[in-house]
């Protein structure tokens, strides 16, 4: 089908009219030639011209994308259809001249974005876009655009399915299929994924609905697949004391371009796996995404929690959200019964193989601060070894440090609840530079050595001396329990694995 044939746009009743605090939306894909069609109205009180702008970047990848680049052929008319003049300041910023317009409504054409795991530089598949033959799905902040001012007014959304698709999101939608957010920065916030093909499940963990929307497994395959998130998601809540949400949705493809990626979201995340893959190798991305519910999405400097989309945004503190996510992953499916302890040991203890990322690459906190400025695969790639794969090692000693000071009583999840209790729950992010605060309080002792040689610098945590506060030694690079450890190691070993509250 075409997208002129597709592009059937017709604003519902309650849209004529001027639009006070509302913005409203009208999606239709067209998987031949693999494009959206997008119809924005909204309000515009006062009559001023407006300055329309596609996200600059989101949050969990952090770099620049600059989404607007793939906009074409942008164009503005008031209610009436009188047509706007519009300019195009740059790739992700419009500026509509509204002639005093009361109502202001943008139509505009995008190409699909993602063809694989990185496109169009380094924009990563699970944040941006697909449209495919069988499947599409969107996060929103690659798509539909915003006025920075009103970014805290509704926004709804409908999308027009080819024949016979069905659609699954953790947005709620009315009778007529209209989609609702809160707010732009809800909208974005939640992906949508699309086929003829879905099959939804509803389950249950920690006491919360819990949907699981699954494109390329059926039968045992995506039964096996279910109970893997219940079991995932139900060690993490009993981790974190409760679910910071009233419902979650996980969307996972199986798909022919899917590499193994996921991006995390406040009530959903997406998910893209090899078509034809098993389940098993993958519940630590499962598990790694659902954490982020905690570990980034709620605990985070401030300007993450306020993010600006129109400005680039950088931080040393991507480590506390990534590091310590995939650190907190491993206790995860640990308590989910996927890992013993040996092989949590193995997962975030010393390593050959990982230990000289310490010097080869810049340091957790310079790496952090790097992912805004992403250019190509290669920087990916070193971002990836030094977060997913030395970060948790260095998360892992930081939690030895930690319960060394507390006396075997403290370690990463008790600042992780703290940080749920005395700033998610006030409403608030972290200042950039009061981490090492919070962990000295939590630790009731001095981190500021260890985190300057190891996070804010590049030196090799001291393995050997650290392991043996929860009874365990260093032997030929692997961590064994020690033959004689006292009582003191044992409750704090105890302690260390069933991270009880």
């Amino acid at each position: 089908m075409s997208s002129k044939r597709l592009l059937r746009f017709v604003l519902l009743p309650f849209l004529a009219g001027p639009l006070a605090a509302q913005f409203h939306y009208e999606l239709a894909f067209d998987t031949a030639e693999r494009n959206w069609s997008v119809v924005g109205s909204f309000g515009n009180p006062g009559g001023g011209d407006v300055d329309y702008w596609i996200a600059r970047w989101t949050p969990g990848a952090y770099h620049v994308a600059d989404y607007g680049r793939l906009i074409e052929d942008l164009s503005a008319a008031d209610g009436s259809g009188k047509k706007l003049a519009v300019e195009r300041i740059d790739d992700s910023h419009f500026r509509i001249a509204s002639m005093g317009a009361e109502e202001v409504v943008v139509r505009y054409q995008a190409s699909s974005l993602s063809d694989g795991i990185v496109s169009h530089g380094v924009v990563l598949d699970v944040e941006s876009n697909r449209i495919r033959e069988g499947y599409a799905y969107l996060t929103p902040v690659s798509l539909v655009g915003f006025v920075p001012d009103r970014i805290d007014e509704p926004f709804t959304l409908r999308v027009e399915l080819p024949n016979g698709w069905k659609a699954a999101t953790a947005l709620t939608a009315d009778e007529a299929g209209i989609y609702r957010a809160e707010s732009y920065r809800h909208l974005e916030d939640s992906p949508l994924l699309f086929s003829p093909d879905l099959v939804t499940v509803e389950s249950e963990a920690g006491g919360k609905p819990l949907t699981v929307t699954v494109l390329g497994k059926r039968g045992e395959e995506l039964d096996e697949l279910v109970e893997a998130c219940r079991r995932i998601s139900e060690a993490a809540i009993g981790l974190m004391g409760g679910a910071p949400y009233d419902r979650y949705h996980y969307l996972i493809g199986f798909v022919k371009e899917g590499f193994g990626s996921g991006l995390e979201h406040s009530f959903s995340t997406l998910i893209l796996l090899p078509e034809g893959s098993p389940v098993e190798p993958f519940h630590g991305i499962i598990a790694h995404e659902f954490f982020h519910l905690w570990c980034a999405e709620r605990i985070h400097v401030q300007g993450i929690r306020e993010a600006d989309f129109t400005q680039p945004f950088q931080t040393g503190t991507i480590w506390v959200n990534e590091c310590m996510t995939e650190y907190m992953t491993q206790h995860v499916l640990l308590h989910a019964g996927f890992l013993d302890h040996d092989g949590f040991l193995a997962a975030v203890g010393p390593a050959p193989e990982v230990l000289p990322l310490a010097t080869a690459l810049p340091s957790l906190v310079e790496t952090s601060r790097r992912a805004r400025d992403w250019r190509s695969f290669n920087d990916l790639g070193a971002f990836a070894g030094k977060i997913y794969q030395y970060g948790p090692r260095v998360v892992f000693a930081l939690d030895l440090e930690m319960r060394k000071l507390s006396e075997g009583e403290r370690g990463v999840v008790d600042f992780l609840r703290h940080v749920m209790s005395e700033y998610d729950a006030q409403g608030r992010g972290f200042d950039e530079d009061e981490v090492p605060d919070i962990l000295n309080a939590v630790a009731s002792g001095d981190l500021t050595g260890f985190l300057e040689r190891c996070v804010v610098g590049q030196e090799l945590p001291s393995f050997s001396e650290l392991v043996g506060v929860i009874g365990y030694r260093l032997e030929e690079g692997r961590i064994r329990p020690l033959e004689e450890a006292t009582e003191e190691q044992m409750a704090a070993r105890e302690d260390f694995f069933s991270l009880d509250g």
